[in-house]
């Protein structure tokens, strides 16, 4: 936060570290991935009143508009993705379904998401359209399976969502499953393929949903940036509000979660000390 030498507001910076992003493709269990996953299922697919005492549009017919053309024709029920099926078919500690609890809260949120993103950070309708795209491809990549081999393929009864993926990232379908199961080495001076087997092409997946996430991520950081800037440049001090993830710990943790529990931990102790 910015101020001026009257101690008054005039502007402010929003800076990023640690992305969660490997939760975007990881199978949480009793807990919901990230939340605009389930708005955007749940905007297609959920019809519901508001929840009670609630002030929440959950008006749907304008989904065409709101979603986009390609999330609107391929997205499924949120149950049905590997990626986001227990946050939806879980329940919570009262015994109610997650979905039930959060979709009319969902609907209304999705709203406000895309119209302020097209309000106030400056996205036109074809942005936004490809923003949900993309997030609708990284739904679609958690589909995908390999076979179970040296040199991998991807699985006959999930091409139809190698093929959605593509078209949501704008990419040739083979062109596409080239990048995935294909790794490129350099030898002599030339690039030879290498075909992965199936752990490390299921990595080289969830490492494109990461990318992607992260990117659409950065995207809307840097638009919030230019939104709320104002006269940053003529600051005479600044205060820093730092908000980080808490310690968690997941059925499975990977190394990525290691580091950032490892790092909220020195950074909690840092406040502590000092």
């Amino acid at each position: 936060i910015c101020i001026d030498g009257q101690g008054r507001v005039i502007g402010s910076e929003i800076q990023t570290s640690l992305l969660e992003k490997g939760r975007s493709c990881a199978f949480f269990q009793q807990e919901r991935n990230f939340h605009i996953f389930y708005m955007l299922c749940y905007y297609k697919h959920e019809k519901c009143a508001p929840d009670p005492g609630e002030k929440q549009d959950t008006d749907t017919s304008d989904m065409v508009d709101m979603l986009g053309e390609k999330a609107h024709k391929y997205l499924k029920h949120a149950k049905e993705y590997n990626f986001v099926r227990p946050g939806a078919i879980e329940v919570d500690n009262e015994g109610q379904l997650y979905s039930e609890r959060f979709r009319a809260s969902d609907i209304d949120w999705f709203k406000r998401v895309i119209k302020s993103f097209r309000v106030s950070l400056g996205y036109t309708k074809q942005d936004t359209d490809e923003m949900m795209s993309l997030l609708t491809g990284i739904l679609h990549m958690g589909q995908i399976e390999f076979t179970d081999e040296d040199a991998a393929k991807v699985v006959d009864s999930t091409r139809k969502d190698l093929e959605i993926v593509a078209d949501c990232f704008g990419m040739d379908a083979k062109e596409f499953e080239e990048e995935i199961v294909l790794e490129r080495i350099m030898m002599g001076g030339s690039l030879i393929d290498k075909t992965l087997n199936k752990v490390k092409a299921m990595s080289s997946r969830d490492a494109i949903c990461k990318s992607v996430f992260q990117t659409i991520f950065t995207d809307i950081v840097e638009r919030c940036n230019t939104s709320v800037c104002g006269d940053k440049d003529k600051a005479k001090g600044r205060v820093g509000v730092l908000d980080i993830f808490g310690f968690e710990r997941m059925q499975f943790n990977s190394l990525e979660q290691i580091c950032i529990n490892y790092t909220n931990e020195k950074l909690h102790q840092t406040f502590i000390n000092e």
